[in-house]
């Protein structure tokens, strides 16, 4: 076994050091790293450093993961008005979205309101699968695979919806890996479901691999699996035949997962880690948790990420699950002040699915601010994506499919922050 563990840990270096080279990374003898002339005049010229050179000095060199807020975009030339941006992207050849956005597969995030609106919008929701019977999660996505197609226009903006084949919405369902998850899929199946979740807390496992591989065994329906956000697990995941991986352990706003086990890696660092092994095997990235705005998005996007997964940010809008009875507060008009949020993994979530109270949670219940329509929010989040690319450089691109994102994630440079850098970002 452990001769098994050290050929593999050669492979995966293989490719990684690869990218290495070809970020202008060179070793110094005693394993320090450092960046070819060439490289260092492109990015003092250009004012920036690619993402890979970022993460791979940080990591050899000072032992450090990377986050959102420890880095920033260095601004390039925009070539056309942010209106005309692409922000279409393709995860696999079944799921092709005008807009980079998932929802998180959480109860108190997707129902089939947020489901149609995300959709009218180009995103996927995702249902949970917390409902003790599947035909409740089945019976959701029947039903919005049976939803009419309404064009949707804000102003002067007139947003593509995402659409199968078939012309209907696309929805995807979430499964576990506990006995009856192969029953659950089927139902989902049955019902049309566009995409197959495998959601656990450490996608690393044999448990995740069993269930993708009966999966893609039976079904002919893409399937999407995590979490991981090492190498070795996303190499693991590959393997076991999922389509798309999910990247994020612990940055989520209503999980503990850090804080109860210590276990975790910062996202910018594992989007790009896992992206590299991701793009090896020809497979593509979700990046799930961490997301506090359309900025957090783009860095998601230009660190290798081909959508994010978003559950606090839609959590306190108006179209999520049972939004009405997660009001905890309104004001004398009866306006929303503050929304309930529990995390799928937390204590509250655990008793309703009936497990033990006793079960260490790994998620947690906050009362966020009520944040509106979730319609506003999408044509937010859309444009702020836009004005990202623009300040990329990156919105003159080519409109086929994914070819914006491909651009960001070759194309933008990158510059570490301080703390000091970060509050004068994000100051009130």
């Amino acid at each position: 076994m452990g001769r098994e563990h050290k050929e593999d840990d050669k492979r995966i270096f293989d490719i990684i050091y690869e990218d290495m080279k070809s970020q202008g990374i060179k070793f110094l003898d005693n394993n320090r790293v450092f960046l070819h002339k060439n490289a260092i005049q492109e990015a003092r010229a250009r004012g920036g450093f690619t993402i890979g050179q970022l993460v791979h000095l940080a990591f050899m060199n000072d032992q450090l993961a990377l986050t959102f807020n420890d880095v920033t975009g260095a601004p390039y030339q925009a070539l056309s008005s942010r209106k005309e941006a692409n922000l279409s992207t393709v995860l696999h050849p079944q799921i092709k979205l005008p807009l980079p956005i998932f929802s998180s597969n959480m109860e108190c995030v997707t129902g089939y309101d947020l489901a149609i609106m995300l959709a009218s919008f180009g995103g996927m929701a995702i249902t949970h699968q917390f409902d003790n019977d599947p035909r409740v999660q089945a019976g959701i996505i029947e039903r919005v695979k049976n939803t009419e197609v309404v064009p949707l226009s804000i102003d002067d903006m007139t947003y593509t919806p995402a659409l199968d084949t078939q012309g209907r919405y696309l929805v995807g369902g979430a499964i576990g890996v506990r006995k009856g998850s192969l029953d659950r899929a089927q139902a989902l199946a049955d019902s049309g479901v566009d995409l197959f979740v495998v959601d656990i807390a450490h996608g690393h496992s044999g448990h995740l691999a069993d269930i993708v591989s009966s999966l893609t065994a039976k079904f002919s329906i893409p399937v999407a699996a995590g979490n991981v956000v090492t190498p070795k697990g996303a190499d693991y995941v590959c393997q076991a035949g999922a389509d798309i991986l999910k990247v994020g352990v612990g940055p989520g706003a209503a999980c503990t997962t850090r804080k109860v086990t210590g276990y975790g890696v910062p996202q910018v660092t594992s989007i790009y880690q896992t992206a590299l092994i991701a793009k090896h095997y020809g497979r593509t990235i979700l990046a799930d948790g961490g997301i506090k705005g359309s900025g957090d998005i783009i860095k998601a996007l230009g660190t290798g990420a081909q959508a994010v997964m978003l559950g606090g940010m839609f959590a306190p809008t108006d179209r999520s699950n049972n939004f009405k009875d997660r009001i905890i507060e309104t004001d004398d008009k009866g306006t929303p002040l503050t929304i309930k949020y529990f995390g799928s993994a937390s204590s509250e979530s655990k008793m309703e699915q009936g497990r033990s109270e006793y079960d260490a949670p790994e998620g947690e219940t906050i009362a966020l601010p009520y944040a509106g329509p979730t319609r506003k929010l999408l044509a937010e989040l859309d444009m702020g994506l836009r004005s990202g690319i623009s300040y990329a450089g990156c919105n003159g691109e080519s409109c086929d499919l994914g070819a914006t994102i491909t651009r960001l994630q070759k194309d933008s440079l990158w510059v570490r922050q301080t703390a000091s850098g970060i509050y004068e970002g994000l100051k009130n």
